[in-house]
């Protein structure tokens, strides 16, 4: 759900979880800090194998519509996306990685990164541009908005990642080189940039489903019908899961975001805080 420009923490954290889990394995207590990743991809693999039924009656025979392509890509891709990111965290660890590969390593996770945040947000604006009535010129508006979002996060994350270089890592046999950059002030950038993105996200998104359900109501009592409740309309529409999205999405980027509550660490101080012995 994050920007490619301020997600370097979670990616280093990728890199070093899995070495440091293994190699200490008196730090099970740790474990909780983990968790949270690994039940997110067993939800996800459990989540396709019990949908998988429904997708192949449902959605292979029709047509090759935007919907459909948006669907499935989102779907395989990031599937894909949390077992690779896994794979190239323990290659990444491997001391005899070269400088290269692992700077290779970093830009494909960012362009997974890109690939997993805008994929959904593209099927979640096609289905409120089909809330609003699917008219052309709510399209074209929608196209622009999300065409300007993706370029704004790829500038961000073209300028962090073209400034950012590799030293030598205080663990060298934990993970082989930290990660640096000449200014963060991109990567800053990108916080609240993804945090100004959501919010318009989570507005728009409001006024969708305001404008949606308020001429539903309003036919509704003009024709004088009351046996179809408002709220079996938003089941029928599947408009609870895109509310749930754009609430979590926005909850979640402001943990992203500089002067919220939250606690930035760099990866040695991490690190320290993973091999500290345990607490007596």
């Amino acid at each position: 759900m994050g920007d490619p420009s301020e997600d370097f923490s979670a990616i280093q954290s990728w890199f070093i979880g899995g070495d440091i889990f293994l190699a200490k394995p008196r730090h099970l207590r740790k474990f909780p800090r983990l968790s949270p990743l690994i039940l997110c991809n067993l939800q996800q693999c459990l989540d396709y194998f019990h949908t998988l039924e429904d997708e192949v009656q449902y959605i292979w025979p029709e047509r090759w519509t935007l919907g459909k392509i948006l669907f499935l890509a989102t779907r395989y891709f990031t599937l894909a996306s949390g077992p690779y990111v896994c794979w190239v965290s323990f290659i990444n660890g491997n001391s005899r990685i070269t400088e290269k590969e692992y700077l290779i390593h970093i830009d494909t996770i960012n362009v997974v990164t890109v690939l997993t945040t805008y994929l959904p947000t593209a099927t979640l604006l096609l289905c409120l541009h089909a809330l609003l009535g699917a008219g052309r010129k709510a399209g074209y508006a929608i196209l622009a908005a999300y065409v300007g979002m993706l370029a704004t996060s790829c500038t961000l994350m073209g300028n962090h990642l073209s400034l950012s270089y590799l030293t030598p890592s205080p663990y060298p046999t934990l993970y082989p080189y930290e990660y640096q950059a000449r200014t963060w002030a991109f990567r800053i950038a990108g916080n609240y940039w993804l945090f100004a993105r959501e919010l318009c996200m989570f507005l728009f998104g409001c006024f969708v489903m305001y404008r949606r359900y308020r001429s539903y109501i309003r036919r509704q009592l003009e024709a004088g019908a009351q046996n179809d409740w408002i709220l079996n309309v938003i089941r029928r529409d599947g408009a609870i899961y895109y509310i749930a999205s754009l609430v979590v999405t926005l909850y979640t980027c402001i943990t992203y975001t500089p002067g919220f509550p939250v606690i930035v660490r760099d990866l040695p101080q991490r690190t320290a805080e993973y091999l500290a012995p345990p607490d007596s």
